[in-house]
């Protein structure tokens, strides 16, 4: 019955009119039976144990809904006025206005480096430093970095004076040129904060922002306290056709992840943040410094949405929406306000099958509330090679650079086509779309004004930057990042170790049993294939417990199994061994009785073998870089 339902609703959704409310939202009634069918529908369809909404208009809380359970096992259902949610990096939005706050008190110089306010050094890799104004727009030039971004116990969450000092990424590009995501970033932000009011960030934050705006079901602190731990939704994940509970999830840079929060909390918060981050005679930020946290510090093409001063610019159908999203294991959450209609959305699901789904909440609310009132952008015509100077492979620059979470960057690689005029984009997941040119390096949706543009370098596109994207670069794939060049080398490896390991052993016994003695001084020398075998064995074994930990995936943000680790090590006894194998080719080369097909084989094998070893080294999984 609940599949005929769910089957009804879309029907009857896909044919309602659809701009129902043209302007914005007027009916709180015809709001809830909207967002019952788009969220119960998600639920249904991805496995979601809970979910919780609020929406805000003209300074009241217009709507607020729970949905299914906090806690499956008791029956605990959601309760949007007192059930928590981790809202993860939402939690960013905290920090960034308590770097306000300071600079307004003159505390802080957004333009200054940034090095002066800590008791550590950010190296000096580029002439221009690190800035709170980087940091605040994520354009500080930092790598991505995963490792150890979540604990698992609270006596794994190190104090900030030795996460960032111990874990903090490395800067690979210019300071407030590319944005790209970053955690740490804020985490920098955050130790400022402590650095300069010397308190605790989660104490700061109550002192200055919780507290003040009366959000008695908000809190940094983990776990949470007494007085609230009760209140918090247990967070799941699918497996084995059911929904289990998971544990909870620490995140040791709390301002940049670690805060729990109710729907009703971040109705009011959304609330303060709509009438200039004042609430009664209270005011957190002065208007000229709230305006200038909104304002754009990075615009990557003309067209696309800005990175600004901490806030996602989410604009879209010419609506400015700005906000935060955020996500952990279990939580998936979006907070959105639309400053110009006076109103904001807050969705939180408390599943791992929610991934994404917040988004998708808000981009049909927008659709239905907000649609585009301006026609399609005119297109223009261009020739299959000037369109073919976009084609390739794209992946974000939000990635790792120098830790064994580097090879990740090839599970998000878009890829872009031509097709009768167009160019057709298939996204990680599999996702087609198709793009029309509005002008030589933008284009536009087939069936939408959302834009993707292009940079160009020596008449190539180098970089793809999406409209909906502001936090992110996408860049091309060139040289050693080469998709087929790094499967060509796995699959050479494979039939390598396969044929050494197994079929060299069975042509072995095959020959003690027919002991084909006249053929002996035509074959490899013990001495080159034993090295051959064990440099084999020990690249194999690698791959078999490397490979496994990366299966487990968000275990590794955690930390890094033991098998993995003795895998990493693995490659230097391989190497060891090859080095041997190289040594000794020397004899087999100029040992005019072994044939020439086993003198190429051992050349094939050395270089598949320095091949593969190269390649664990570029995807750092050689050694102890973690």
């Amino acid at each position: 019955m609940h599949k005929i339902a769910v089957s009804i609703f879309l029907v009857l959704f896909f044919l309602m009119p659809v701009n129902p409310a043209r302007g914005g939202i007027t009916d709180s009634t015809e709001l809830q039976s909207f967002l019952d069918g788009v969220i119960e529908t998600f639920m249904d369809e991805k496995n979601i144990a809970g979910a919780v909404v609020s929406v805000v208009h003209e300074g009241e809380i217009f709507l607020e809904k729970g949905y299914g359970y906090a806690d499956v096992e008791e029956g605990i259902e959601v309760d949007p006025s007192s059930t928590m949610f981790r809202i993860a990096s939402i939690s960013k939005l905290f920090t960034w206005l308590s770097v306000m706050q300071l600079a307004e008190e003159g505390s802080v110089d957004l333009d200054r480096d940034v090095n002066e306010y800590l008791d550590f050094s950010i190296p000096e890799t580029y002439e221009q430093p690190v800035t709170l104004r980087s940091l605040m727009s994520h354009t500080p030039g930092f790598e991505e970095r995963l490792y150890r971004l979540f604990a698992r116990e609270p006596g794994d969450m190190l104090p900030m004076d030795e996460i960032l000092p111990e874990q903090l990424p490395k800067r690979v590009r210019p300071p407030l040129r590319y944005a790209s995501y970053s955690n740490h970033g804020t985490g920098v932000a955050q130790y400022v904060v402590e650095r300069i009011t010397g308190v605790s960030f989660e104490e700061y934050a109550h002192d200055k922002i919780i507290g003040p705006l009366g959000m008695t079901g908000t809190t940094f602190r983990q776990p949470l306290p007494d007085s609230l731990e009760g209140n918090l939704s247990k967070g799941y994940a699918s497996g084995g056709g059911k929904l289990n509970e998971m544990y909870f999830e620490y995140i040791p840079m709390k301002g940049v992840g670690g805060a729990s929060s109710s729907a009703r909390d971040m109705a009011k918060f959304m609330n303060f943040l709509l009438d200039s981050t004042c609430t009664g005679d209270y005011c957190l930020l002065d208007s000229a410094s709230y305006s200038r946290m909104k304002e754009p510090v990075v615009i990557h093409s003309e067209g696309m949405n800005p990175a600004r001063h901490g806030f996602s610019d989410m604009s879209r159908n010419d609506t400015e929406i700005i906000g935060h999203g955020g996500a952990t294991f279990w939580f998936h959450s979006i907070l959105a306000i639309l400053p110009e209609h006076n109103t904001g959305i807050f969705v939180s699901f408390n599943s791992s099958g929610g991934s994404g789904v917040s988004g998708k909440v808000l981009e049909k609310f927008a659709e239905r509330y907000y649609p585009d009132p301006r026609p399609l952008f005119e297109t223009v015509t261009l020739q299959q090679e000037e369109l073919e100077r976009f084609t390739g492979s794209y992946f974000s620059n939000r990635r790792s650079h120098s830790d064994f979470f580097k090879i990740r960057a090839l599970d998000g690689v878009t890829e872009i086509t031509t097709a009768d005029g167009k160019l057709r984009m298939v996204e990680p997941d599999g996702e087609t779309t198709f793009w029309l040119p509005v002008d030589e390096t933008t284009f536009r949706k087939e069936d939408s004004n959302e834009r993707i543009a292009f940079e160009m370098e020596e008449e190539e596109a180098s970089y793809m930057f999406k409209e909906y994207s502001p936090f992110i670069a996408f860049e091309r794939i060139t040289r050693f990042y080469n998709l087929t060049l790094h499967r060509t080398i796995i699959r050479l490896s494979l039939i390598s170790i396969f044929y050494i390991l197994i079929i060299w052993p069975g042509l072995y016994l095959t020959r003690l049993r027919y002991r084909p003695s006249k053929r002996k001084s035509r074959l490899l020398p013990a001495d080159v294939k034993l090295p051959a075998w064990l440099c084999a064995a020990c690249i194999a074994v690698s791959y078999i417990l490397i490979y496994p930990a990366y299966e487990a995936g968000r275990e590794l943000v955690i930390d890094i199994p033991a098998g993995m680790k003795a895998g990493m090590m693995m490659p230097f006894p391989a190497l060891f061994f090859l080095l041997f194998m190289i040594w000794r080719f020397t004899y087999v080369w100029n040992n005019w009785k072994i044939n020439i097909r086993n003198k190429l084989f051992c050349i094939i094998v050395i270089i598949v073998f320095f091949a593969a070893l190269w390649q664990l080294h570029f995807w750092n999984l050689l050694g102890w870089r973690f």
